[in-house]
């Protein structure tokens, strides 16, 4: 009796402790993940790493109202020929172009130099040196950088040049110079003064021994109606008896009537624009200017072009000098 009944007992605890559930046969499994798909996410991955960044480009360009390159400008004005493409410098290189310079810089004015005696061809014939206008629409698109290289350019050959200051409003060639004063006697004085020379305000350029200057003066409270005068005409009728070129660094047309005034004067107008900060709804001003017969004999040049995008429809555009290696390329091939 005391046996069945111990195993009565072990019977019922054997009887609570038996699982309700019972594991018939194990179920089937794999051993990647079934969700989420790894080749699913990195589809998805790839598109939109590709879709972002051609959506933020097209909406710069999009949003983009500067010229970048000479394109922009034929696409707006068809008739008026780009002459000079001039890139735009790092902060170590120079601003002024020196004697046999094989630098980008050289190059480029070199050929715009070469063009430059095409656009002669268009203007009337007239005795002695050919005056050559720098001008732009506004302020900072690089007119005194470009006139101050080209007159050095042309006194690179041989040719007897004089770059006149003929921004009276805001003179910015002494800053090229090295004496930077900005009291230099010139051509404010040489238009007041009816009893003076221009052959007084000449000075030597310590840049270049066949380059001379002329300051733009102290700054008067009428320039306008000092260019109206008619010391103008004999201003420029001095200087092409003494001179081969003269290259006229004037005021911006857009924000004065300077340029206007005396540009019949001009064998060739060279209108300066600047990559990267010229608007191109600011090529209107021009164009309506040429078309109206105020500005005549004109070519624009494009100022701080990215070295890639200089050449051909941007395509063909390459360094003919000794190019340095950067670090990155020194320290690949060093390895």
């Amino acid at each position: 009796m005391y046996l069945l009944q111990k195993r009565e007992e072990n019977a019922i605890s054997l009887a609570v402790t038996t699982p309700k559930a019972k594991v018939v046969d194990y179920a089937y499994s794999s051993y990647l993940p079934v969700s989420p798909k790894r080749s699913i996410i990195l589809l998805a991955s790839v598109i939109v790493g590709l879709l972002i960044p051609f959506i933020i480009i097209y909406v710069r360009n999009l949003l983009d109202n500067k010229i970048r390159e000479t394109s922009d400008i034929t696409q707006v004005v068809k008739n008026i020929p780009v002459i000079g493409e001039i890139p735009k410098l790092e902060k170590s290189e120079s601003e002024i172009i020196q004697a046999n310079d094989r630098s980008v810089l050289a190059e480029s004015f070199r050929m715009l130099r070469t063009n430059l005696q095409f656009m002669f061809v268009n203007s009337k014939a007239s005795t002695g040196g050919k005056v050559i206008f720098v001008t732009s629409t506004i302020k900072g698109e690089g007119k005194t950088f470009c006139s101050i290289n080209l007159a050095l350019t042309l006194a690179n050959t041989g040719a007897k040049v004089v770059l006149v200051g003929a921004d009276i409003r805001n003179p910015q060639i002494h800053r090229y110079s090295h004496d930077e004063r900005n009291h230099h006697k010139g051509v404010v004085e040489f238009l007041v003064h009816e009893e003076t020379n221009v052959s007084q305000y000449v000075q030597q350029s310590e840049l270049n021994k066949n380059l001379s200057l002329i300051y733009s003066g102290t700054i008067p409270p009428n320039p306008a109606e000092l260019w109206m005068r008619d010391r103008s005409a004999q201003l420029f009728n001095q200087l092409r008896q003494e001179f081969d070129y003269i290259v006229v660094d004037t005021a911006p047309t857009l924000l004065v009537t300077d340029t206007f005034l005396i540009n019949k004067y001009a064998d060739v107008l060279l209108y300066v624009l600047r990559a990267g900060y010229t608007e191109k709804r600011l090529l209107e001003f021009p164009t309506s200017n040429i078309e109206s017969g105020k500005l005549k004999n004109v070519a624009f040049i494009l100022n701080n072009v990215m070295i890639d995008q200089i050449g051909y429809g941007n395509r063909y555009g390459y360094y003919y000098q000794d190019s340095k290696n950067s670090f990155w390329k020194r320290l690949r091939k060093s390895f």
